[in-house]
């Protein structure tokens, strides 16, 4: 007796009693989700929008930024702690870019060795 191709028992073709149901996944419950860490949850509330008043007007602008142009006014109204900051910060992003050579310049090399004189420190060593 040869059954039918749609009856067929073999590799890839499991008894139709145990076949997927149509409409029914296999993986009911599904793939849990992704648990956010502190760090992705900072990123995106500094991205998100906040109502700034400056010079007696809105602004609408990221909170990254409210927080910068805060930090910068500071600075610039003298707090030191802000400007070592703001210097952190630059250079932080400056090695992150990978913009950083270690030559120095013949404009550098002239400042390095006007500050050595006026400090009365020992010469540098050119390269």
């Amino acid at each position: 007796m040869q059954k039918n191709d749609s009856e067929r028992i073999g590799y890839g073709k499991p008894p139709r009693a145990h076949r997927f149901k149509p409409g029914v996944s296999g993986n009911p419950s599904g793939r849990p989700k992704k648990t956010n860490t502190v760090l992705a949850d900072l990123f995106k509330e500094l991205n998100s929008t906040a109502n700034i008043s400056e010079t007696g007007h809105q602004q609408r602008s990221t909170k990254q930024r409210a927080i910068l142009r805060r930090l910068v006014d500071l600075g610039v109204s003298g707090d030191l702690r802000a400007v070592k900051m703001i210097v952190d910060l630059a250079s932080q992003e400056i090695l992150k870019s990978g913009n950083v050579t270690d030559e120095v310049g013949p404009d550098d090399s002239d400042v390095l060795r006007n500050f050595i004189k006026r400090e009365g420190t020992e010469r540098i060593q050119e390269r």
